[in-house]
């Protein structure tokens, strides 16, 4: 067996790049490495490729003249027949031959990969919603195309399914959708950093509107109204550091600028710093306002020594709501802030969620992420 994960043609395949599928991707790899498994990660061949198992195999399409007049008509043909004339060119690498071929949230590149590895599996590999706005028609002819379609958890697949207009029929298995959990290395958060400072709250991930921080910032300011608190964001607008503000990112830092509220703001971190930051806080909170996949900081967040405070969106709970996470309502800043004060005011509630957590990361490690995506596909 020999593995090929394809991100996209614009994609970083750098340690300093903190993006949930890259991070994946890394860890699928490794854990294919314990069985002796070869597994590469594909991305552009004109960034900076700095991982051990990084190939730098895909190229953007090629330039056209009439290029508005080309994106439209490409638009119009991803709508329609399910297909893409600007999807990047695949040219592998010498000794190349993969077995299977995972295409992450890459639903256009399944004809591209057939025709550079026509003798291997292609599987697409969905971490969030894809294909949105397309017609079901076109949906299931994307579909069609690759042999599996691994998703990260039951609330993706059958979000797809249902926009694909399959969800109730009985010969949608034809598509073989599976759901592989994602996972987390809870060695990693086995020993508190000695160099962070303790903190009573930890947001961790990208400061755009989606993952809620304005809900976070508004709970925050409102328990500060009447206590000192010791607040630390971890990451910025993007994966990586741009060393600018957006005005979402300074609206909310400006909330959080109050007398009662010591604010550490980090920026975006590299991926190894994550477990040393969380672990210094005793609660770690999750405020998203979309629906979340299998988000990996909210497993990260289980892993860690905090308790997790999650609002209940996407596939959150088919993970957390037997594993000791504290769920809140979308949006609501008054939920959240209350739920935080009771682990706060309560450390015997605050370690029983933390150590019921820990428990179901214990149980998830990389390797078995890995033993669950080849039986789905085999």
């Amino acid at each position: 067996m020999e593995i090929i994960h394809l991100l996209s043609e614009h994609d970083e395949l750098s340690s300093r790049n903190g993006s949930a599928i890259l991070t994946v991707c890394r860890e699928l790899s490794a854990a294919a490495a314990q069985r002796s498994i070869r597994s590469w990660i594909g991305g552009g061949s004109d960034k900076v490729n700095d991982l051990p198992a990084a190939v730098g195999v895909l190229y953007k399409a090629r330039a056209v003249r009439h290029e508005r007049l080309v994106r439209l008509l490409d638009k119009l043909a991803k709508f329609t027949v399910g297909r893409s004339f600007s999807a990047p060119r695949l040219e592998s690498e010498d000794g190349l031959t993969p077995s299977d071929v995972f295409c992450h949230n890459q639903p256009w590149i399944a004809r591209t990969v057939r025709s550079s590895y026509p003798k291997s599996r292609v599987h697409l590999y969905v971490h969030n919603r894809i294909l949105m706005g397309a017609p079901p028609a076109t949906v299931r002819r994307v579909l069609r195309q690759f042999d599996t379609i691994i998703c990260v958890s039951n609330f993706i697949a059958s979000d797809l399914q249902r926009r694909a207009g399959i969800d109730r029929n009985p010969r949608s298995d034809q598509y073989r959708f599976r759901t592989v959990f994602n996972g987390v290395d809870i060695k990693k958060f086995e020993q508190r950093s000695e160099d962070n400072q303790p903190v009573d709250i930890v947001y961790v991930g990208r400061i755009i509107p989606e993952k809620g921080a304005h809900v976070l910032s508004q709970a925050v300011a409102d328990i500060a109204a009447s206590r000192k608190l010791q607040v630390r964001l971890v990451g910025g607008h993007s994966f990586l550091p741009s060393g600018e503000l957006t005005d979402y990112e300074k609206s909310v830092l400006r909330t959080l600028k109050m007398p009662n509220i010591t604010l550490h703001h980090t920026g975006p971190v590299p991926p190894s710093r994550i477990p040393g930051l969380i672990n210094s806080a005793k609660i770690a909170v999750v405020p998203s306002v979309w629906d979340e996949p299998c988000a990996l900081v909210f497993l990260e967040g289980m892993a860690s020594s905090a308790a997790v405070v999650a609002t209940r969106v996407g596939g959150l709970p088919e993970v957390g709501d037997k594993a000791g996470v504290r769920f809140v309502n979308r949006g609501d800043p008054m939920d959240l802030s209350r739920a935080i004060l009771e682990l706060l005011d309560n450390g015997l509630a605050r370690a029983h969620s933390a150590d019921s957590s820990r428990e179901w990361a214990r149980a998830r490690p990389w390797a078995t992420v890995f033993d669950d995506l080849v039986r789905a596909v085999s």
